[in-house]
């Protein structure tokens, strides 16, 4: 609880700040060139030269009284204690720390995982400044944002998988599609569940978090707020050491999708995962290119039996049609599910002979129209239905309209948006379409257009398509802009796309801080 202007019987009123078992209460001046050796602490005062005293109440255990002097220089050798990262010196009654604005800013920011989360706690304080209520507890605090973790399919547990002890650390690689991801819950619930936090890299497509949670920082942040509910991040150690302590197990689902979309972040997850020597880590991955010097166990595809009670379960099919799914899919489980909706939706299965993998099964169904879904590599988000109308001539876009309507499971379909709904179709793609950026550099050329041109349809999806870095730099200081900002509010119903916007733009400046000037860094800030 943080409190101010408490009525107590002394001068420490200023703030109030009380935890689990202590309160602590403050006496903060902003004294003109008073110095260390001003100071004389009495029973009952501090007196100051030159300033009025400042008295001292009765001291229990449990409170502890603070008096904060700004510009004030405490001597090395007499700092005995730090409190809420205020370095002080200790008498009797009391303890006295000094500040100047710079270590002030530098313990605010140290506090904080990031600049977003920095910024919103000024703006709570600023809102219970003036509000003129000065009580905050934990519970009034803004939440601490962190990625989700939920699949966007439901786990039905169907794998008969034990999980025997393991050393430190395990890996579970196994193919696209094969389950790792739905093993993680399946695994907490089981009856024997291991205590274990799970840090996915990866939950689907049309996750809005995608490109972020792969960047090692942000994974060590978010991590490290999970674990210890704070903004201030953690180190690897204290991580580690924390996890040791709780006797839990770290699972890091999806690093492949590091390699793939990252790769300049997977030795710093490789070093981490070094590092737990007396703790335990279990990594889920695909097939890496990276060796992996650690145990590893295979993920295998689901066998008959496991098949037909995912199967029954869905309350898809018969018991022939069961057996059929199977024989096409050799039980490789993103198969089984494909082909259990294919059913549903056209009452029907595919006529295929036993797929030998997962590309295999994809050029059956969409061989025709790769060259139209290769649309979906130049943009990391939604496409809207209208706009395949915009980027496809008419024949590629009748086919993947085909595509749509016969395996619309292939897709993630939300009103009137659509992307892909699996990694492994997107992986696909880039394999069958090597220059895919050549190919669709018409669509990066047409987004830049209609952005540059005050056409706001793409502007929250902007850092999403593969835009140039001067493309994008072109665009942020055209809407850097007050006036330009100020158009697009006045045209648009959707003011909650301009957070998203704004944070997107200051991405590209952090990346690009050197090709802005200071009047359009100036002019970003203020919108």
């Amino acid at each position: 609880e943080i409190d101010a202007e408490k009525n107590v019987d002394d001068n420490f009123d200023d703030v109030f700040v009380k935890t689990k078992e202590l309160e602590y209460y403050f006496q903060i001046k902003n004294y003109q060139d008073t110095k260390f050796e001003h100071i004389k602490v009495k029973k009952d005062r501090i007196e100051i030269s030159g300033h009025k005293d400042i008295l001292i109440g009765d001291i229990t255990p449990e409170k502890t009284n603070i008096v904060i002097l700004k510009n004030v220089v405490i001597p090395e050798d007499k700092l005995t204690d730090n409190i809420f990262g205020f370095r002080c010196f200790k008498t009797d009654n009391c303890l006295i720390a000094g500040y100047n604005e710079f270590e002030l800013n530098d313990i605010i920011d140290k506090s904080f995982s990031d600049l977003e989360r920095c910024i919103e706690i000024l703006r709570f304080a600023d809102g219970i400044i003036n509000s003129g209520n000065f009580k905050v507890t934990q519970d009034n605090l803004p939440i601490i944002h962190l990625y989700k973790q939920n699949l966007q399919e439901e786990t039905l547990k169907v794998r008969e998988f034990i999980l025997d002890d393991f050393e430190n650390i395990l890996f579970i690689v196994g193919n696209p599609g094969v389950g790792k991801s739905h093993l993680v819950n399946e695994l907490e619930q089981n009856d024997n569940c291991i205590n274990m936090i799970v840090e996915r890299l990866w939950i689907s497509e049309d996750d809005v978090d995608k490109k972020e949670r792969i960047k090692y920082s942000n994974f060590i942040a978010d991590l490290s707020k999970r674990i210890f509910l704070k903004s201030a991040i953690s180190s690897e150690e204290d991580i580690i050491s924390e996890l040791k302590n709780r006797n839990q197990v770290l699972v890091i689902d999806g690093l492949d999708h590091v390699e793939n979309y990252n790769s300049d972040d997977l030795e710093k997850y490789f070093e981490f995962i070094s590092k737990f020597n007396d703790s335990k880590l279990i990594v889920l991955t695909r097939p890496l290119q990276h060796d992996i010097e650690y145990n590893i166990i295979k993920l295998e595809n689901w066998t008959q039996k496991e098949t037909i009670n995912y199967l029954q379960i869905k309350e898809i099919g018969n018991y022939s049609d069961w057996l059929k799914i199977y024989n096409i899919s050799n039980g490789y489980p993103i198969i089984v599910s494909f082909l259990a909706e294919h059913l549903k939706i056209n009452n029907e299965i595919p006529n295929l002979n036993k797929m030998e993998s997962l590309n295999e099964f994809y050029d059956s169904l969409i061989k025709d129209g790769i060259a139209g879904m290769s649309l979906f590599l130049v943009n990391d988000s939604y496409y809207k239905e209208d706009e395949l109308d915009d980027f496809l001539n008419p024949t590629e876009n009748a086919v993947l309209q085909e595509i749509i309507k016969k395996s619309p499971y292939l897709f993630s379909i939300k009103y009137d948006r659509i992307c892909l709904i699996h990694d492994s179709l997107n992986q696909y793609l880039r394999i069958n379409n090597p220059d895919y950026i050549n190919l669709r550099n018409d669509i990066i050329k047409k987004v830049y257009d209609e952005l540059v041109n005050d056409n706001y349809r793409f502007l929250s999806r902007f850092d999403c398509f593969l835009l140039e870095d001067e493309m994008k730099i072109d665009v942020v200081r055209k809407y850097c802009s007050f006036d330009s900002m100020n158009n697009f509010l006045k045209n648009t119903i959707d003011y909650e796309l301009f957070p998203i916007i704004i944070y997107e733009f200051g991405n590209v400046i952090l990346n690009n801080f050197d090709q802005f000037s200071i009047n359009e860094i100036y002019e970003y800030d203020i919108n």
